[in-house]
């Protein structure tokens, strides 16, 4: 994926119609348009506007890929209520799923084993930030 793919991809692949993520950031549609159009290339997107557009589109395409060319990784954790049994019992299960697959990593992973192990663990974090949420709540 390139930028001007992703900058694409945000616009024009997410829940939200490309006009009212115009409206709703405040950047022009025309101008939101023409950078995310490969045949456009004399219109840059404009780093000011990756918040405002990524947070009325709904979609964190660009801050992925961003994240991703510098070598990191960026996901949206779910927040959610949650109880403290929720998330033990989260963290057993991904425990438990990283011991089964201790035992035949020398074997190396399939791609859609990766995919499962960092499903599993994104699962694990956002029950870990629920739980945060919930402590701050439930603080005296």
């Amino acid at each position: 994926m390139t930028l001007v793919a992703a900058v694409r991809s945000l616009v024009h692949d997410g829940p939200r119609p490309p006009k009212a993520i115009a409206d709703d950031a405040g950047v022009g549609y025309a101008y939101l348009l023409k950078a995310a159009d490969d045949a456009q290339p004399d219109v840059q997107f404009q780093a000011r506007w990756i918040g405002p557009v990524t947070r009325a589109a709904g979609n964190c395409v660009l801050i992925q890929y961003l994240a991703k060319e510098c070598g990191g990784v960026f996901f949206q954790p779910r927040r959610c209520s949650s109880n403290t049994s929720h998330t033990a019992r989260t963290l057993k299960e991904f425990s438990d799923y990283l011991a089964t697959y201790a035992q035949h990593e020398d074997k190396g992973f399939t791609k859609f084993e990766v995919e499962e192990i960092e499903q599993e663990a994104h699962d694990v974090i956002s029950a870990l930030l629920c739980q945060i949420d919930k402590l701050k709540a439930d603080a005296r």
